[in-house]
């Protein structure tokens, strides 16, 4: 058996093809070739009407969030935001997905970090590594929210990394 690649040029697959095929190819369906009388604005519509139906039926409620995100950026490619946006309710379809949940906790955390750092450096000097990658190892947000609470009051590195 030999693998021989081949371009396939997603505007040149019709929708529906798209559309019935697994589930991981439903979120191109808004980029493949439509009938000629339709602009991709007028297809959009009944194309994400199938494509929820589909998921509802047939995927996991994660693997759902994950093609319903991807099937909003690559919406995008091809439309305006204002396009888009009567389709998608934005913040309601990027504050279901786990994904994004996931990568704003990081970010927050990330954030806590970089302040505990700050206001530890600022107040105490420069951390030793060990103490740095005490702070940047805590992952916890509620221990980082007591750690940045208590920076306020402490007087020392030692202190604030034994918050309790």
């Amino acid at each position: 058996m030999r693998f021989v690649p081949e371009v396939v040029r997603i505007g040149e697959r019709p929708a529906e093809e798209l559309l019935t095929a697994g589930l991981g190819l439903l979120p191109l369906a808004p980029l493949g070739e439509l009938a000629p009388e339709l602009t991709r604005e007028q297809a959009l519509p009944e194309i994400i009407r199938r494509i929820h139906e589909r998921l509802a039926a047939e995927a996991t409620p994660e693997r759902g969030d994950r093609l319903w995100k991807c099937l909003y950026e690559l919406t995008g490619l091809h439309l305006t935001q204002d396009q888009v946006a009567p389709y998608f309710r934005r913040d309601e379809v990027i504050r279901q997905s786990l994904t994004w949940q996931y990568q704003m906790e990081q970010a927050e955390i990330r954030g806590m970090q970089r302040a505990l750092l700050l206001q530890g450096t600022t107040k105490f000097g420069p951390p030793d590594d060990t103490a740095r990658a005490l702070l940047t190892g805590q992952t916890d947000l509620d221990h980082l929210d007591r750690m940045l609470q208590s920076a306020m009051v402490v007087s020392s590195l030692p202190e604030l990394l034994a918050t309790p």
